[in-house]
């Protein structure tokens, strides 16, 4: 699923509860991993081991 803090009232408080009050991006969460903002390098790794195109 995918959610756009900018758009999302309850996506992005529960982003700031993450980051103390701050919201930050990308945040990913998959398969009750939670990757607070990746790198390039890490997010492409991610989506590469999940099949899918970054």
């Amino acid at each position: 699923m995918y959610r756009d803090v900018s758009k999302d009232e309850e996506a992005k408080a529960h982003t700031k509860e993450l980051y103390g009050g701050v919201v930050k991006f990308p945040t990913l969460f998959i398969d009750n991993v939670v990757y607070l903002t990746p790198t390039t390098e890490e997010f492409n790794k991610i989506m590469q081991d999940l099949g899918l195109r970054a």
